[in-house]
């Protein structure tokens, strides 16, 4: 019984941990994403579409993106 318990807590520990890089991943996809978003609009003037198409993510993360850059002029 105590072994299964150990092999139990040990995959808890590995899917916690999975579970916490896979996220850590995503986090950092999505930082990079808005910054590659941010110098499209500011640098080139691309329109929300553009960008949109360009970095591979949706008009509304764009549209958000710029207007958090307006909020901060």
């Amino acid at each position: 019984m105590l072994y299964q318990k150990d092999i139990l807590d040990k995959w808890t520990e590995y899917a916690v941990l999975k579970t916490a890089a896979e996220k850590g991943v995503e986090k950092g996809a999505e930082q990079k994403s808005h910054e590659v978003v941010k110098n499209l609009i500011s640098k080139h003037d691309f329109t929300d579409e553009q960008a949109a198409s360009a970095a591979g993510v949706s008009v509304d993360f764009v549209k958000r993106i710029r207007i958090s850059l307006k909020k901060k002029k």
